[in-house]
Formats: structure tokens, sequence, C-alpha cells
């Protein structure tokens, strides 16, 4: 309950409760259209090397401007860097609605949305590492997943109902308005300068790295599956149907929700044992997949992924921050990208050459077993 003592000093940190706040807003805007972004462009004719092209620019490009990224927190501050990241995402949005007119190339569309996505994460990331604290870590962070996976099972239903009474030209407005606000909240405090130098950068990759960028580059092969290409081919293999789509999503996120908590609570005591438990079992429930033929399986699969990823996302990210204030804060931010989203690149390229979304499951199933090691 709110009232007890351990969730009142939860909610008694100020910075974080403020990039909690920010979180919502963007969670809510981000969900009002991105998740019909792949399944948009394969009705538009694009075939499914061509998304995933898009995809491989997009992770590539993200990864370029971290490290200015970077170097933007430690002058203008990581709050300025999350600001600086909504435009891009705006206008990805821009292109992405006038793409059936002027059929703008796939590579700008990526461009803006890895800028946005580089300088996003690099300043949240920096900024959490900086206001957290490491006994309280996996509470922090099921509070910050909570946040956003609450906003984000509302966003889709929203944006249906917007989509059927005014249009997209509505959606777009809308999802424009609350990027705008979730800078916001980040202003009510002081912002945080972080400093960093290639040099100690450097210190990063050359002891103690490989490990945790084995389990990040896993991390960002299974996410990359199940967040963007199981939803595809929940649509075009099962249920062909945008309701039965937007429901089972948003059962994943209701499931998600509610263990999140607990998860954090857990892993404040258990992180090593909390990962491995649940990447193993992810794991099952990838090659599960294989069998799901009905829309009441969807549900059960999705249901059960919705749990299980806070098991996997929220020790890993706990392990992060530690890692982070440990050594570096900035520059580990960096590695942490640039480790996760090279797994995410190797996953993509796999799937550009093997053309075919099942090779997919088995790659994700690869990913959460690196994290386990």
């Amino acid at each position: 309950m709110i009232g007890s003592p351990s969730l009142r000093r939860l909610f008694s940190n100020k910075e974080l409760d403020e990039l909690y706040l920010s979180v919502i807003f963007s969670s809510f805007g981000v969900s009002l259209i991105h998740v019909f972004v792949p399944i948009f462009l394969l009705q538009q004719g694009y075939a499914l090397r061509e998304v995933v092209l898009f995809y491989i620019i997009a992770n590539v490009v993200l990864v370029l401007f971290a490290y200015p990224g970077v170097q933007i927190a430690a002058t203008k501050g990581c709050k300025h860097l999350i600001l600086l990241s909504i435009p891009y995402l705006i206008l990805f949005y821009f292109l992405l609605y006038s793409l059936p007119d002027f059929g703008w190339p796939l590579w700008l569309l990526a461009l803006a949305q890895g800028m946005n996505r580089g300088f996003y994460w690099v300043g949240y990331h920096i900024d959490f590492s900086h206001n957290g604290t490491t006994k309280r870590n996996g509470s922090e962070l099921s509070i910050a997943r909570m946040s956003r996976t609450l906003a984000a099972a509302l966003g889709p239903v929203a944006g249906g109902v917007l989509l059927v009474l005014a249009g997209f030209k509505a959606v777009f407005l809308f999802a424009s308005i609350f990027l705008a606000l979730s800078a916001l909240p980040l202003f009510y405090s002081k912002d945080v300068h972080e400093p960093f130098s290639l040099q100690r950068g450097k210190c990063i990759f050359r002891s103690g790295w490989v490990k945790d960028a084995l389990a990040l580059a896993g991390f960002g092969m299974e996410v990359e599956m199940g967040l963007i290409f199981w939803p595809v081919m929940i649509y075009f293999f099962i249920v062909q149907d945008y309701v039965v789509l937007g429901f089972a999503t948003s059962l994943m996120v209701l499931f998600s929700v509610l263990f999140a908590f607990l998860v954090g609570r857990w892993t404040d005591h258990h992180r090593l044992r909390t990962l491995r438990i649940g990447a193993a079992l992810n794991i099952v429930l990838w090659l599960v997949r294989f069998f799901v033929r009905t829309g009441v399986q969807v549900f059960a699969v999705n249901a059960a992924y919705g749990a299980l990823q806070n098991t996997m996302h929220i020790p890993m990210d706990a392990r992060t921050y530690d890692q982070a204030r440990k050594s570096d804060i900035a520059a580990y931010v960096l590695f942490r990208e640039i480790a996760l989203h090279g797994g995410s690149l190797v996953f993509l390229i796999a799937l550009y050459i093997l053309n075919d979304l099942y090779a997919g499951v088995w790659l994700a199933s690869l990913g959460s077993l690196l994290m386990i090691l």
C-alpha cells in the first residue's frame, strides 16, 4: 500500500518521482501510435526485409548518436538531452503519417527514430543512475516500469478510439502533445550534468565487460523480437484482427504491471537468481510460441510473457545502474547502449538474411540464453 513506510520511501525521491511522471506522459504518447508501425509498413507494400532494414538503420543511428548524447548530457544536462530527443520522434511520426502521400525513403524515418532513441535513452539512464539508490534499485525500477507499462496499456485503446472518431491527424496531434508534456516534469529540479571523458570510458571495455556485454546483447535480441516482430506474427499468422492484437498487447502489459512491484522487491535481495529463473522460463515460452494457433493461446502466452518480462528486465536494468554507479555513469550508459543495440543488430541482420519470422523465435531464445550466462 502507498501508505506503507517502504512505499513512502520510494516516493520520497523527488528527482525519480519527476522521472516517473515524465515516463507516464512519454509512454502514453508513444503507445498511441508506435505499436502499429511495423504492421503499417508491411501493409504499405514493403517487404519483410525492407522493414527489417528500417530497424537495422534505426539501431545503427542509435548507437552512433549515443556518443554525442553522453557529451551533451555532460555539458547541457541529461534532462535537456531528453528534451532534445522529442522533436525527432515527432518528426518520425510526421514522416510516417505522410508516407503514403510522399513516399519518403525508409532510411529517413529510421534516422529520425534512431536519433530520438539514442538521445532519450542515454538521458533517461544517466538520470536514473544518478538519482537512484543501489539498495532499493529493484523497487525503484519496478515503479518506473509500472509507470511506463500502465501508460502503454492505455495508449493503444485511446489511439484506436481517436482513430475511429477523428482520424490519424488527431492521433498525431495528441501524441505530439503528450510527448511535449513529458519534458515538463523533468525541470522542477536541478538538471544532472554527468562528466564524461573518452579515456575513462575506454576502461569499461578493457576490464570485466565481456559478461555484461553478452547479457546486454541477449537482452537486445529478446526485446527486438518480443516487442516488434512477435506482434507482427500475431497479426499476420494467427488472428488477422487489430482488436484481438490490441487486447493481447494490453493483457501482456497488465500482467507486467501486476508482477512488476513484486519482482522489484525480490530483485533487491535475489537479483541474479531472479534473472536466471526468468530467462530460463522465457526460453521455454519462446519455444511454446511455435505451437500457438488461436487467439486464446495468444492471450495465454502474452499474459505469461508480460509477467516474465519483469524477471529479466528489472534485474538487467538494476545490474546496469549498479555497475554504472560503481564505475563511471556516463561511460557505462554508453557501453550499455552499444552492447544492447549491438545485440539488436545481430538479431536483425540474422533475420534479414534468413527472411523468416519463425527464425526470429529461435534467435530470441538464444538471446534469453545469453542472459543466463
